[in-house]
């Protein structure tokens, strides 16, 4: 449901929620809400073949709930070497933090990948600080943000981070927003 200012409590298309976590929606009908291209390619050395996944004809076969882990198999031949048939993904809508800005339930956990220390912050925050820094902005992806973590972590003092998006009431006991 949207507000007046565009805010949501419903995730983006191409996303759900799994346990609490905003994560990508792994199914054909998932890959084709965000726009996803899937190819092809063999790496044998006397092999040619490619190939690009038709996610509108899987989904208007009715294939839309099939994970796409599940189906790329089918797309390799019987060699007797084996096939090596690796396939690339090329992006489509990106889950940006201005998109998490908008949608109410959203908060990033930024948890450090040695000691496990985490700690919480609203996307709208994140943008400020990066704007600050001049590190990114708006357009920030969400899968970028542990890269660009310049400090280390004050329990370990290691800089190994990880970000998530945690969806769910912003607060009360347990929430995502809880401190």
């Amino acid at each position: 449901m949207s507000s007046i200012f565009g805010l949501s409590d419903a995730p983006p298309r191409g996303w759900r929620i799994v346990q609490g976590e905003l994560v990508a929606d792994p199914t054909v009908a998932g890959y084709l809400a965000r726009g996803r291209e899937i190819r092809g390619l063999c790496q044998q050395q006397d092999c040619r073949r490619t190939c690009q996944v038709d996610l509108e004809d899987l989904a208007r076969r009715g294939l839309g709930a099939a994970r796409i882990q599940e189906l790329k198999p089918l797309y390799k031949c019987q060699r007797l070497g084996g096939c090596a048939l690796a396939f690339h993904e090329k992006y489509g809508t990106e889950l940006t933090v201005s998109v998490l800005a908008r949608l109410k339930p959203a908060v990033l956990r930024i948890r450090c990948g040695n000691c496990r220390k985490t700690t919480r912050a609203r996307p709208g925050a994140v943008v400020a600080r990066l704007l600050a820094e001049g590190l990114g902005g708006h357009e920030t992806r969400v899968e970028d943000l542990a890269g660009l973590i310049r400090g280390e972590c004050r329990g370990c003092r290691v800089r190994r981070w990880e970000v998530a998006v945690l969806w769910g009431p912003r607060d009360g006991p347990g929430g995502p927003g809880a401190a």
